[in-house]
């Protein structure tokens, strides 16, 4: 493998999205030296915009993360969920920034009108933080950037919102010192993408490509291709791909690829199923291959990265090489004193309390996480399996479909189309960034199985799909793929009811922010579900209507320690949710959105003393069911004595490496607005 040195290279090129199963196709491109003739605000570009292209920015550890005075250019090739949902939480974050940051994204057209209605973007807008256009003209101080525009009737100058556009970044040749304006000889690297077969013909024959091909003025060091693997290994692509120099490195981007997860959650996921392989499944398909980084034609996976040298004009390829670092799981377990006398202990005891972990229903914490990036908690979404063909999912947040998809693997398509009804508690992004996409794909996942495309209730405040529901004409229709159901309109639940097999459901109001509410339930089998949302303090018609529950799923954001911040926000700490717990005389509390993650390894904050046997917290892919509650708490002992000991760094100088870390400000990506 070939390694240079950072500071020299011009810019990187990071794969943030490789399009492995559940995850987009994104790039984050850096300029890392500017020239003093074009010196400005540092530049940072993202080709493609997904739900989760936020927080793998900040998990690829490239470049440095967003920080004020950054002018991001947020490139996307179409107009598709995939590639655009992750701008809101974009424009949330540069607006939370000390100083004033720029955002502009460039798409083909459209993109503004389903976007203006979001109260974040409106409000970025209005104060100069973000623009959109669709001309897309860039000189950065290394390079200048254009598009090329493809469409289905190949009929050049009739823009339509289903255009698709790819991109060409052009950067001047060693010691040419006029710019990259008026150079002669150029390096070029290009972004290309034909998402169907119905682009292939503008593709082939667009005039645009030539010169990157045959002219000798242009050597094309890069083109990273985001097609569909169908397209890409058709003869016609590949005879496409033939008319590049011998020289050009390409990158594939595609379904088949492989969905790599960043190694801190792989490591946890291992330690947490040696603790349990029923409440903490193992997750498949995160296993990273060797890469044979020599061939010129080659898979990407996620957080790959192409360095560009100036000084050389050469290209290198490598794998992230600090994943390494995290490869922790082995020696933690090794070091935990008396663990398989534990195991066995808790497993006697599951035997005599009669625990069935195929039982229903089943909860199934897909993401745990505050509002932050973290390395082990993905954003609130909470799946409830009813039973063997019905399901329910409780908030929504960015990456909720990458996460069914982690935990579900093969059978996310099934899963996916049992799911009955979302329930949204409030509007802010890190609970609704994710709907779109999810009901997308539930949408496609009914039609694969050659199932009646029935639309999911959503229930939720009434204005929230005029804010994030809007289609595109030619492009996608998200609305009929759900049916809107105001939760102040009880007496519309009786639909949600009769599919869910419920005797009862309420919402109810909680405080946190305008319309937030929180669900309680009870089946018609006897069992009995309430949850909060995000919640400062339960409301009395809540408390009332949560009582005596079988399990009441609670936010407790902050360590008791931190009380004193909760008021900022309107968030609980643990001991507040512990305390409502006891209050509503729940069976079983279990602790979510836990926002404790400053460093890659804080994997479990230091836990409340007012824990009891009758508290859990969740960690991302837990799945519990009602006959565990007698042993759940015996976990949480476990799990914070195996990653306090991570903490205390008497086996992995965890000081060394996080140093690079300690830069990132935790306090700048807030996603409640």
């Amino acid at each position: 493998m070939q390694f240079g040195n950072d500071v020299n290279s011009s810019f990187r090129v990071t794969v943030i999205g490789s399009g492995g199963r559940g995850t987009s196709k994104s790039l984050l491109i850096i300029p890392e030296q500017p020239t003093p003739l074009y010196s400005m605000k540092p530049e940072r570009f993202i080709i493609n915009c997904g739900d989760t292209a936020l927080e793998k920015w900040y998990l690829a550890r490239s470049g440095g993360f967003l920080a004020k005075r950054h002018k991001v250019h947020i490139l996307t090739t179409s107009n598709a969920v995939e590639n655009t949902e992750g701008i809101s939480a974009f424009s949330t974050s540069v607006m939370r920034l000390d100083e004033f940051s720029a955002i502009t994204v460039y798409s083909p057209p459209g993109l503004v009108n389903s976007f203006k209605s979001r109260p974040e973007i409106m409000k970025a807008m209005l104060k100069g933080y973000i623009q959109f256009t669709s001309s897309v003209k860039i000189r950065c101080s290394m390079f200048n950037v254009h598009n090329i525009v493809l469409n289905k009737k190949g009929v050049e100058g009739q823009s339509s919102t289903s255009d698709v556009y790819c991109y060409a970044f052009e950067i001047p040749r060693k010691g040419n010192v006029t710019g990259p304006q008026n150079v002669e000889e150029k390096d070029a690297i290009l972004v290309i993408d034909c998402p169907d077969e119905g682009y292939l013909d503008c593709l082939l024959n667009h005039p645009g490509f030539l010169k990157y091909q045959d002219d000798d003025s242009y050597r094309t060091c890069l083109v990273v291709h985001m097609s569909s693997s169908s397209i890409l290994f058709s003869p016609e692509y590949r005879a496409f791909i033939k008319r590049f120099g011998k020289e050009t490195q390409h990158l594939l981007l595609h379904e088949n690829c492989l969905a790599n997860v960043n190694k801190v959650m792989v490591n946890c996921n291992k330690v947490l199923n040696h603790f349990s392989k029923d409440i903490f499944p193992l997750l498949e398909g995160n296993q990273t291959e060797d890469i044979d980084l020599s061939r010129k034609v080659l898979n990407a996976v996620n957080y790959m990265e192409c360095l560009y040298y100036h000084t050389t004009n050469n290209l290198v390829l490598r794998i992230n090489e600090g994943d390494d670092k995290f490869e922790f799981a082995d020696e933690l377990l090794n070091s935990i004193t008396h663990l398989e006398d534990k195991l066995r202990h808790i497993n006697v005891l599951s035997k005599e309390a009669d625990v069935d972990p195929k039982a229903y229903p089943q909860f199934v914490f897909l993401g745990t996480g505050g509002a932050l990036p973290s390395h082990t908690r993905s954003h609130s979404c909470i799946l409830v399996k009813v039973d063997a063909e019905t399901s329910f999912m409780m908030d929504c947040g960015c990456g909720s479909y990458e996460q069914m998809v982690r935990f579900f693997h093969d059978k996310v398509e099934t899963e996916l189309a049992k799911i009955k009804m979302i329930f949204i508690s409030h509007i802010h992004l890190d609970h609704t960034l994710g709907l779109s996409l999810i009901l997308k794909k539930r949408h496609e996942a009914r039609k694969s199985l050659g199932l009646e495309s029935k639309p999911v209730y959503l229930l939720s405040f009434k204005r929230l799909p005029w804010f994030y529901l809007s289609s595109i004409p030619g492009l996608f229709n998200l609305r009929k793929t759900y049916i809107p159901v105001d939760f102040f309109r009880p007496e519309n639940f009786t639909p949600i009811k009769r599919a869910l097999g419920l005797r009862r459901m309420n919402v109810d109001d909680v405080v946190h922010c305008p319309y937030s509410c929180g669900l309680s339930l009870s089946h018609t089998s006897g069992w009995s579900l309430a949850y909060t949302g995000d919640a400062y303090e339960l409301s009395h018609s809540f408390i009332k209507n949560a009582k005596n529950c079988d399990i009441l799923i609670h936010e407790a954001s902050y360590e008791d320690i931190y009380a004193n911040r909760r008021s900022n926000n309107m968030h609980s700490c643990q001991k507040d949710a512990i305390r409502n717990g006891k209050l509503i005389q729940a069976s079983l509390t279990v602790l979510t959105h836990i926002a404790y993650n400053k460093q890659p390894l804080d994997v479990s904050p230091v836990l409340s003393e007012a824990f009891t046997n009758k508290n859990f917290m969740a960690h991302d892919f837990t799945k519990i069911n009602l006959t565990q509650r007698p042993v759940l708490h015996l976990y949480n002992d476990l799990i914070n004595e195996a990653f306090q000991n991570v903490k205390g760094g008497s086996r992995i100088n965890i000081e060394k490496e996080l140093e690079r870390y300690s830069k990132y400000s935790r306090s700048k990506t807030m996603f409640d607005y």
